[in-house]
């Protein structure tokens, strides 16, 4: 996929963080970035995911699951 570039305003603080993990996984800071944001969206798409099995779990009467 092409890659678009963007400009980032952060606080220092938040930018420490980002370059101390980016060294620590010597990486660069747009990768960081990139892979933090990944991690992140992939995240939650599994944890709504986990979510509706839940719910439907949930909603299953003891005869539905055979007990």
């Amino acid at each position: 996929m092409p890659m678009k570039r963007i400009n980032l305003n952060l606080d220092e603080e938040l930018l420490s963080s980002l370059d101390a993990y980016a060294k620590k996984m010597h990486i660069s800071r747009s990768a960081a970035c990139a892979f933090i944001l990944s991690t992140y969206f992939d995240g939650r798409t599994s944890m709504e995911v986990l979510s509706d099995i839940s719910r439907v779990l949930a909603s299953r009467s003891p005869s539905d699951a055979g007990v």
